[in-house]
C-alpha cells in the first residue's frame, strides 16, 4: 500500500492517516524499501553492464514551474531533464555484432555510394505488400461477419507463417532496467553528451578504455538520434578513443515515425480547402463521426489513429458489398459460404483496384476505360467537374492506400514482425519525401545505407532482433522501445508534479526513477486485487459500430466506391509515393545525401536541411496526378500499383 500511495503522489499526511488506521506502513518505511529496491537495480545494471549486452534508450523529461505566488520579476520556468531505460539485448552475438572495426571498415569501403533510386525501390517487397493488404482486408470482413469468423484463425497463422519476414521469438520477454534521471537537456548537442558520460561513466561505472571497443546502441526519436550524430561529428577529430564518440551507433525508433506518418496522412487526406462536404477527406470523416481530430503538426497520437483505421474499416466493408453486390454482407454469406482461398482471391482484387496507385490514376485520369469501377449516378452536383474523371474516387482509393500501409505498420509491430515493419519503412522512403518530410527521409536513407551496405549480418540480426519490446512475452504485445519511454516518463512526471526538487535530485534519481515500472505494475495490480479493473470497453465499442454503420450509410448514399464521371469537390489529394518517386528520381536528392554522408556519415542533415520547403516537389500542393505518368512503367510493375498478373 505505501509503494501505490508513492505511485500516485500521495502526500505524508495520507501516510500518517493511513498508517494510524493500520492500512500502510509510514512513508520512511516505505522509503526505505525504495532505496533498498533502487540500490539492487543499480547494482545489477552495473554488473550487466560489464558484458555489454546492451542498448540505451533516453528522452526528454520537463515539467512547468508555477510561480503560485509571484513577486516583481518571477516567472513561471520549464525545468527539463533526461529519462533513459537500459534493455538488455538478447538474440544475438555481441561480440561479432558490435565490432566497431567492422563497421568502421565497411564504411570506409564508401559503398553507399551505389545507392540509388532503383536500389530503394527494389528494398520493397512488393507482392508481400499485395498478400499481407490482402489478409487485412480479409481480416476487416471476417470480424463483421459471425458465419466466417472462424477463418480468423487461418488469417493470423498466414501472418506467423508465410507472410512472416523476420519475427521475434515466440514468448520472448524483454529484460528492461529503468536508469537515474539527470538534469542534462537532451534537447541540445552538449546536453547529449553529458547524457552518455552520465549513463556510461557513471551509472554503469565502465571503463572510458574499455567502452571505444565495442559499439553501443542508442536509441530514441529523430531528434536525439539527431543531435546524437551531431555530438559525433563536432568531436570526430578527437585522437582519443572514448572522446570521439565513435563507439555510439544512433538507432531511431519506431514509434515516433508511425507518429509522423499519421501526421502524414492527415495533412495529405484532409483538404487544403478546410472543407467538410468532400467525403474523400478526413476533414468530412471527423465532422461525420463527431471527432475532435485536429490536422495540426503532431496530433493527438490515438484519436488519430481510430480516425483513420475507423474509417479504413467502413471503406473496406463497403468495397466487399460493392464487389460482392450485396447491401447486407451478414445475410450474403448466410447465403452464400464461400473458402478461404475464394475470399483472399476477392481481397487481392480489392486492393488492387481500391488501394492502389494504379487504381487511383484508373479513377481519376483513364476515365475507367477498363471499366474496373461499377458505374454509379449521373454526377449532377452545381459546382465545378473534375476535368479528368472521378476525383473523388481517385482521392478515395489513395486515402485507403496510405491508411492501410499505416495499419500493416502498426499490426507488423505488434506481432513482433520487424520484417514486415521495415518492408513499410522502405514505402515510406518516398513517401514522407513526396510530403515534404526531410529529416524522415534522411532517417530512412540512412536506414537503407547502412542495411545495403555498412552493417555486418551479425550487427543486422542483433537491431532487428531488439527493435521491439515486449514486457510480458505474449503474442502480439510487442511495441517500440521509445513508446515504452514515453510510458516511463508519463509516470515520472506524475509523480514530479508534487516536488520542487528537480529531476537530477537524489530523491527523485535514487528513488523515484530506477523504481518507476515498479510504480507502473503496483498501480496495475492493485486495480485488478480490488475489483476495479480497466472497463472492458462496451461502451466503448457500442460507440464504434454505431459510427461505422453510420459511416456505411453515408457510403451508401455518395456511392463512394462507384465511378461517377465529372464527380469532385475540389480537393484533389496528393500521390505522396508517386511524388516522393519523381523527387528522388528527378533531382540530385539521392546524390546530395550520399555525396555528404559519404565525406562525414553522422551528417545525415546537412546544415540546410531544417525546412522542409528546400527542395522541388517537397511540400508542394499544386503536383498534378498526371505529372506522375512518367513513372507508371515503373510503379505499375509492383504492388503499389498492385497490377494483377
Amino acid at each position: 500500500m505505501g509503494v501505490w500511495l508513492v505511485a500516485n503522489a500521495a502526500s505524508s499526511y495520507i501516510f500518517t492517516v493511513l498508517g494510524r488506521m493500520g492500512l500502510c506502513v509510514s512513508y520512511t518505511t516505505t522509503r526505505n524499501l525504495l532505496d533498498g529496491l533502487s540500490q539492487s537495480t543499480r547494482k545489477v545494471i552495473q554488473e550487466k553492464a560489464k558484458w555489454r549486452t546492451f542498448l540505451l534508450i533516453y528522452d526528454n523529461i520537463n515539467r512547468m514551474l508555477h510561480v503560485w505566488d509571484p513577486e516583481f520579476g518571477d516567472k513561471d520556468v520549464m525545468d527539463s531533464g533526461t529519462a533513459a531505460t537500459f534493455v538488455e539485448l538478447q538474440d544475438c552475438d555481441v561480440q561479432k555484432a558490435l565490432d566497431a572495426d567492422v563497421l568502421e571498415t565497411a564504411r570506409a569501403k564508401q559503398m553507399r555510394k551505389s545507392l540509388d533510386i532503383d536500389v530503394l525501390y527494389g528494398r520493397i517487397k512488393h507482392d508481400h505488400l499485395l498478400d499481407v493488404m490482402a489478409v487485412h482486408t480479409l481480416s476487416f470482413l471476417v470480424q463483421h461477419v459471425p458465419s466466417i469468423i472462424h477463418m480468423q484463425e487461418h488469417l493470423t497463422l498466414r501472418l506467423q507463417t508465410s507472410l512472416a519476414i523476420h519475427c521475434m521469438w515466440k514468448g520472448r520477454k524483454t529484460n528492461i532496467y529503468p536508469s537515474a534521471t539527470s538534469d542534462h537537456d537532451e534537447g541540445s548537442t552538449g546536453g547529449n553528451q553529458k547524457v552518455l558520460d552520465d549513463l556510461m561513466l557513471r551509472q554503469l561505472s565502465l571503463d572510458k578504455e574499455e567502452i571505444p571497443k565495442l559499439l553501443t546502441i542508442v536509441g530514441g526519436d529523430q531528434s536525439t538520434v539527431e543531435k546524437v550524430r551531431m555530438l559525433k561529428r563536432f568531436l570526430s577529430s578527437c585522437p582519443h578513443g572514448y572522446a570521439r564518440y565513435g563507439w555510439v551507433l544512433p538507432l531511431i525508433q519506431l514509434w515516433h515515425m508511425g507518429w509522423a506518418d499519421l501526421e502524414r496522412i492527415l495533412s495529405t487526406h484532409w483538404s487544403k480547402k478546410n472543407s467538410a462536404s468532400d467525403i474523400s477527406t478526413f476533414h468530412f470523416m471527423n465532422e461525420k463521426l463527431g471527432r475532435k481530430v485536429k490536422n495540426v503538426k503532431r496530433p493527438d497520437f490515438y484519436p488519430a489513429q481510430a480516425l483513420v483505421f475507423d474509417t479504413l474499416q467502413a471503406e473496406v466493408l463497403d468495397c466487399w458489398q460493392e464487389v460482392l453486390d450485396t447491401n447486407n454482407l451478414i445475410l450474403y454469406f448466410d447465403q452464400n459460404p464461400k473458402s478461404v482461398e475464394d475470399l483472399l482471391a476477392l481481397a487481392k482484387k480489392i486492393v488492387y483496384m481500391y488501394m492502389s496507385t494504379i487504381g487511383s490514376q484508373e479513377a481519376c485520369l483513364r476515365k475507367n476505360e477498363s471499366d474496373q469501377f461499377k458505374a454509379g449516378s449521373v454526377w449532377m452536383n452545381s459546382g465545378p467537374k473534375a476535368t479528368a474523371g472521378d476525383q473523388v474516387l481517385g482521392n478515395t482509393i489513395l486515402r485507403m492506400r496510405d491508411s492501410m500501409l499505416h495499419y500493416e505498420f502498426q499490426c507488423a509491430v505488434a506481432d513482433g514482425d520487424i520484417g514486415r515493419a521495415m518492408n513499410i519503412m522502405a514505402v515510406w522512403t518516398f513517401m514522407f519525401c513526396g510530403s515534404g518530410k526531410s529529416k524522415y527521409t534522411n532517417e530512412l536513407l540512412e536506414i537503407a545505407c547502412n542495411f545495403e551496405y555498412e552493417y555486418s549480418d551479425a550487427l543486422q540480426e542483433a537491431i532487428l532482433n531488439n527493435w521491439l519490446c515486449n514486457l510480458t512475452g505474449l503474442d502480439g504485445c510487442w511495441f517500440p522501445m521509445d513508446l515504452l519511454q514515453e510510458h516511463n516518463i508519463k509516470q515520472l512526471k506524475v509523480m514530479s508534479n508534487e516536488r520542487v526538487s528537480s529531476f537530477g535530485s537524489n530523491y527523485f534519481k535514487n528513488v523515484i526513477a530506477y523504481n518507476v515500472r515498479n510504480f507502473l505494475e503496483v498501480k496495475e495490480l492493485l486495480q485488478v486485487a480490488t475489483g476495479l479493473a480497466k472497463k472492458n470497453g462496451a461502451h466503448r465499442r457500442k460507440k464504434k459500430v454505431i459510427g461505422l454503420k453510420l459511416l456505411a450509410q453515408t457510403m451508401r448514399e455518395h456511392q463512394l466506391h462507384r465511378y461517377r464521371e465529372g464527380r469532385t469537390y475540389g480537393h484533389v489529394a496528393k500521390d505522396d509515393f508517386a511524388t516522393g518517386y519523381c523527387t528522388l528520381d528527378g533531382t540530385t536528392r539521392i546524390s546530395d545525401f550520399v555525396k555528404r554522408t559519404s565525406t562525414d556519415t553522422s551528417d545525415v542533415h546537412g546544415i540546410d536541411e531544417d525546412s522542409s520547403m528546400d527542395e522541388p516537389g517537397e511540400g508542394d500542393d499544386e503536383i498534378e496526378v498526371d505529372e506522375m505518368l512518367d513513372i507508371d512503367d515503373k510503379i505499375d510493375n509492383g504492388n503499389l500499383s498492385l497490377e494483377q498478373e
